[in-house]
């Protein structure tokens, strides 16, 4: 047993003797940019070079010479930062292997690529924009971890200067909101050398509950008067003015809960303002507001006087003469109400209207009318008068 292992040692020695020997010139780093060249020195030389890369493999022929062998690394290889394998073939055996490394070029000018967003944010503790900055050499490559930058942040005419690094191809920083509607900038530099600047902007936190104005000149159902209803100034848990534009719904109702109108308002420097006709007729309305979802105002009554008390009717051979009507002070009703007539007789309902014009309404009587006894309704709203007809 003793006397066959001794000859396996002695072949396998022999074995080792015989194998050429090949010596390999290679750097363990390059700089991109950098002419890679490998030179192989032996007897039994390699003929191709396998490149295993960052996008890829690729094959390289070898120039030979006596007894030595040279190849060269393409530049669109060489340019491009990262590791390289590298397997040099004699024929279709591999007779060498080893890698190296393509490290950007921290000599030439740099450049910036950076980003930023969102651009949009809201004024609370936890809304934030990130930026996001990529050092690069002349190749675009990214520059190694730990390479420094810095990014420099301006809001309320202050500028604050914060220290970033390269990690894993980038460097990055979170660029939370004030508590403070506004604008801000931001920027990554790197020496002399900056990105392009992003423009912030901050916006109000949701609305808080506000209150609701009303605005009006008398208590009286004239139909003619203007009743304005405005919120006072619309702002967030930090006191920020919401933003121009939001909508504010106000809503009115009778004292049945029944759903008279509803209007939409947009503020403008916090405030929104609705206006609306007064009523015909002596009425309650219950009034409510609110930013659907966010915000309310609280509820208010506004109480109507009836200001059109009766409705003076006379007739005569074309038809009937409302009027004059008037208001609370006996003043004329302003022109374009409308009065509505309803005239019924036997087998026979004709309706019209028309509308108020310096105090009178007329209205004639239908063509296919015929003689007999009818009785005619005369109504404003809710106020009506009925007179009997004989024609």
């Amino acid at each position: 047993m003793r006397h066959y292992l001794l000859t396996l040692s002695f072949l396998y020695s022999l074995a080792l003797q015989a194998q050429p020997e090949l010596e390999v010139n290679l750097e363990p780093s390059y700089t991109a940019g950098e002419t890679v060249t490998l030179t192989c020195l032996g007897t039994d030389l390699p003929d191709k070079m396998l490149l295993i890369y960052a996008y890829g493999v690729e094959t390289v022929e070898g120039q030979v010479a006596s007894k030595k062998v040279t190849f060269a690394l393409p530049q669109n290889i060489s340019l491009i930062a990262g590791l390289i394998k590298i397997k040099l073939l004699a024929g279709k055996q591999m007779v060498w292997k080893g890698e190296t490394q393509i490290m950007a070029d921290q000599k030439a000018e740099v450049s910036i690529e950076a980003y930023c967003g969102p651009k949009h944010l809201i004024v609370n503790k936890t809304d934030f924009a990130m930026i996001t900055a990529s050092l690069l050499d002349e190749y675009d490559n990214p520059y190694p971890d730990n390479s420094p930058l810095e990014i420099e942040y301006l809001h309320s005419h202050h500028i604050s200067t914060y220290a970033i690094s390269m990690n894993s191809l980038v460097a990055y920083k979170r660029v939370y909101s004030p508590q403070t509607i506004g604008t801000g900038s931001v920027s990554v530099k790197k020496g002399q050398v900056g990105s392009k600047e992003f423009r912030l902007s901050y916006y109000s936190n949701d609305p808080v509950d506000y209150r609701l104005k009303i605005s009006r000149e008398h208590d009286f159902a004239d139909g003619n008067q203007i009743i304005y209803l405005e919120t006072s100034k619309i702002e967030d848990d930090k006191n920020n003015t919401i933003e121009n534009g939001t909508a504010v719904y106000f809503y009115i109702y009778d004292t049945t809960g029944q759903l008279n109108a509803q209007l939409i308002g947009q503020t403008i420097s916090g405030v929104a303002q609705v206006s609306l006709p007064a009523p015909l007729d002596s009425t309650t309305w219950i009034l409510h507001s609110s930013i659907p979802g966010y915000a309310t105002g609280q509820s208010a009554q506004l109480h109507f006087k009836q200001a059109i008390r009766s409705l003076p009717v006379s007739q005569n051979d074309h038809g009937i003469i409302v009027g004059p009507v008037l208001s609370f002070m006996n003043q004329q009703v302003k022109d374009g109400i409308n009065i509505k007539m309803v005239l019924k007789g036997e087998n026979y309902h004709y309706e019209t209207s028309s509308p108020i014009k310096s105090g009178y309404a007329h209205l004639t009587w239908p063509l296919d009318m015929k003689p007999g006894d009818y009785k005619a309704t005369i109504s404003l709203s809710q106020l009506s008068t009925t007179i009997a007809i004989e024609r």
